[in-house]
């Protein structure tokens, strides 16, 4: 891992705001009444680069982490938001702030020399009908660099930089392994002398030794061209390597952004810490401490009000009004994500949540109260007891209506004393230390119940 970038002066590139929506409408009449949906890939995130410094980011698949990588460099058009660029101008030596959403097609095409990518496929995203030398040459060509014996000398210089022969220059990118033509890409991206390069997932397409050697290889070449990364990944322990910062979205938004330290010794959102439970030891025998996050991910195309991760929240605040412990709670809202989502109450428990073999369902509506309580109990993990006498009550109401087929009013009754504040507050992003942030509604100032007190994540 690098270490010690400078981040007392200006950020080499800044996201604020940046959003990326994508429309799923059927046809041209639903676009005409404005009637499609939206798919929010990336919704309202703010991240600085600083020179010289990897930015790690993870999540899980589908949380936005290439869009952002994206719509950072206007691969893809963002919907919103602002992306700017410090550019060291040669003439006065001072920054030159330049808002990358406002060029046109030509200025981008300039800017290009600054800031490259390097694609996740290390096949699909090199022209198979041009050979290496033209691949690693066509930037030169594109931004009328060098022509001639020099453009010659140029490419057999980035294949020795990245450890290939020059005599492969001739030849064809089905004629190269997977690491080596994840190689040819670094060349690529190289070629143009950049400040800043986006790398996504690089090495998730690898065996392991030869993503030591591509990691390795980016770590040589950052320490000799003081290159700055964004290097996107979904393997923790590949960011930990790598990165001096890490940011970890979910569902399009940031949950928590620190130090490579501070994420792994000290996280504070929920997501964080289930994310960093999740990576195994060499050790036949390690079982771990591994926190399970139940349900799927929301679909970004309709996500969650509040905080996007109270559906999974092994955290959720209860009402403060509420005398419950999380387990309990964490049940009830699971009971209450599954009946906003139900048509017909005999659909509520499935012989898959009860660990039978016969296929079908546990219908409630053909048992008694009293058998259709302990099932629904059993099967969300809500005890008999949960200690609080309102709240039981509630519990038990709603299974009544249940037995009765009332799915909406069960539903209104146990939203009406389980509502937690993750669900009607948008957390916003507090400051833990001058590095660390996190988006979580227990470390908000004036959010309900006891703030978590900072060196305590758990």
């Amino acid at each position: 891992m690098s270490t010690g970038p400078d981040r007392s002066g200006d950020p080499l590139l800044r996201t604020e705001g940046l959003q990326k929506y994508y429309e799923t409408s059927s046809g041209f009449i639903e676009s005409f009444l404005n009637r499609a949906d939206q798919v929010k890939a990336v919704d309202g995130v703010d991240l600085e680069v600083y020179p010289g410094e990897t930015l790690g980011v993870v999540g899980e698949s589908g949380c936005g982490k290439t869009t952002l990588g994206r719509s950072m460099l206007r691969l893809i058009e963002p919907t919103g938001g602002s992306v700017t660029y410090h550019k060291r101008n040669e003439e006065t030596g001072e920054n030159e702030t330049i808002e990358i959403t406002d060029l046109s097609g030509s200025e981008l095409r300039d800017l290009r020399t600054d800031v490259q990518y390097i694609f996740q496929d290390p096949f699909s995203s090199l022209n198979p009908r041009l050979t290496v030398g033209d691949i690693v040459g066509e930037p030169l060509d594109i931004h009328g660099i060098l022509e001639g014996e020099e453009r010659e000398r140029r490419i057999y210089e980035l294949l020795e930089t990245v450890g290939l022969n020059p005599s492969h220059a001739n030849r064809y990118p089905h004629e190269f392994s997977g690491g080596q033509r994840q190689r040819i890409g670094i060349a690529r991206a190289l070629a143009v002398d950049p400040e800043l390069i986006v790398c996504d997932e690089p090495v998730s397409a690898l065996d392991v030794s030869v993503q030591a050697q591509i990691l390795n290889l980016l770590e040589d070449l950052q320490e000799e061209f003081d290159l700055a990364y964004v290097f996107i990944a979904h393997d923790l322990s590949v960011v930990e390597h790598i990165s001096d910062r890490i940011a970890v979205m979910y569902l399009g938004e940031l949950a928590e952004v620190g130090t490579t330290e501070e994420i792994f010794a000290e996280p504070y959102h929920p997501y964080t810490e289930a994310l960093l439970s999740a990576i195994p030891e060499p050790d036949p025998l390690w079982e771990g401490n591994q926190i399970f996050l139940r349900g799927e991910v929301p679909s970004p195309m309709n996500p969650p009000s509040g905080c996007r991760f109270h559906t999974r929240c092994p955290r959720v605040i209860p009402p403060t009004d509420l005398d419950v412990d999380q387990p309990a709670f964490r049940g009830v809202m699971d009971l209450r994500l599954r009946l906003s989502g139900l048509e017909a109450a005999d659909g509520l428990v499935t012989t898959a949540d009860t660990d039978t073999d016969a296929g079908g369902v546990e219908d409630v509506t053909a048992m008694d109260v009293e058998s259709a309580e302990a099932l629904v109990r059993n099967t969300f993990d809500i005890p008999e007891w949960i200690g609080d006498g309102e709240a039981d009550d509630a519990v038990s109401d709603a299974v009544r209506l249940l037995v009765d087929g009332e799915v909406d009013a069960a539903n209104d009754r146990l939203e009406a004393v389980f509502e937690s504040p993750c669900e009607t507050r948008h957390p916003s992003s507090n400051h833990i230390r001058n590095t660390h942030e996190i988006a979580c509604l227990r470390y908000d100032a004036d959010a309900p119940g006891d703030r978590p007190a900072v060196g305590d994540a758990k």
